[in-house]
């Protein structure tokens, strides 16, 4: 896929029509490519990222805030914490002090699931991931599940979970042979 082609599948992940999105995920998932396209796309949810988006509330443009806003909301309770420090620690302006307590309860009110496009979004990219099945899809879902506990790191470690209880059967070569009680040759062929 080009990368407009793959620009155009991560805009899709987000969109309410579910069937255009699911053709994204097929989409994806089935070139191959989207470990290392979601490299910059998903992140593992981290303290600095928390930190960034309770910035984002003091950006003088409105667009920024509700972006930050929307996203400290997808995060649910794990944002509460580092709203509340935040806010002890008078970081880093007033304007986000008076943002923090609707933010905190609207989290608290628990609101729907998803919340916005973009958590949407990440979402299906874990179901991308999975369908992918590759080694690197499963190296970037194990990055994203060691992330702070917020939605995406929960789908990320639920994946890992399954996976440990349906893993595929290893066949070897001593399992098939123990298996058929010979060891593993050509087929003979009849002389006749």
């Amino acid at each position: 896929m080009t990368d407009k082609e793959l620009d155009e599948c991560w805009l899709a992940l987000g969109d309410a029509d579910a069937a255009k999105a699911f053709a994204a995920i097929q989409k994806l998932a089935l070139s191959g490519q989207a470990p290392d396209y979601f490299e910059k796309k998903l992140l593992p949810v981290s303290k600095e990222s928390i930190r960034r988006n309770i910035a984002g509330l003091a950006d003088d443009l409105e667009e920024y805030r509700r972006d930050a806003e929307a996203a400290l909301v997808d995060l649910g309770k794990a944002a509460i914490p580092h709203l509340e420090s935040a806010k002890r620690d008078h970081f880093p302006s007033e304007r986000i002090a008076a943002t923090m307590p609707t933010i905190a309860a609207r989290v608290r009110a628990g609101a729907p699931f998803p919340t916005s496009r973009e958590q949407l979004r990440r979402l299906r990219a874990i179901e991308v991931l999975e369908r992918t099945g590759s080694r690197a899809a499963a190296a970037f879902l194990s990055r994203l599940a060691k992330g702070l506990e917020a939605p995406i790191t929960a789908e990320a470690k639920s994946w890992r979970q399954a996976r440990r209880l349906v893993s595929p059967c290893r066949w070897t070569s001593f399992t098939i042979s123990a298996c058929m009680g010979s060891t593993l040759s050509p087929l003979k062929r009849d002389s006749a």
